[in-house]
């Protein structure tokens, strides 16, 4: 999901952007994100602190 919310590795999507593809999720008051080495995970957390 990093992917999706990065625009050519370079800078995230816009606030809008990601706040869209994460609705499904906004229900939760705890999210929890995890990536092996916590590289993905970081980059999906950022983007839930942003919206």
């Amino acid at each position: 999901m990093s992917g999706d919310l990065m625009h050519e590795m370079a800078s995230f999507i816009s606030t809008d952007e990601i706040a869209a593809r994460l609705q499904d999720e906004a229900q939760h008051t705890r999210i929890i994100t995890y990536g092996g080495g916590g590289i993905a995970a970081t980059v999906n957390a950022v983007a839930q602190l942003r919206v």
